[in-house]
């Protein structure tokens, strides 16, 4: 918890966020990086932070449910099964 905070704090601090900026950020995901995009897009940014990062998982959380992950199962994971990822 203590490098959760810590994290959260330089985040705010090096990119001079205010309380309501750092609010807004932290509600979605946290702190952790979001990104969205198409179907070709997230699997690019998967793909990237698997290679590059070694990132060995992700936690898909989907603005809308159920829709909103199964289009990221409908469309998403077929890419990165092509691809040898999933």
């Amino acid at each position: 918890m203590k490098s959760r905070v810590q994290l959260v704090m330089d985040m705010a601090r090096n990119e001079k966020l205010s309380m309501l900026e750092l609010g807004r950020r932290m509600l979605g995901a946290r702190g952790h990086l979001q990104f969205v995009g198409t179907p070709v897009q997230l699997a690019d940014m998967i793909q990237h932070w698997f290679e590059e990062y070694g990132c060995d998982g992700f936690n898909i959380m989907a603005p809308v449910l159920p829709g909103g992950l199964d289009d990221f199962v409908d469309q998403v994971v077929p890419i990165l099964q092509e691809r040898g990822l999933f």
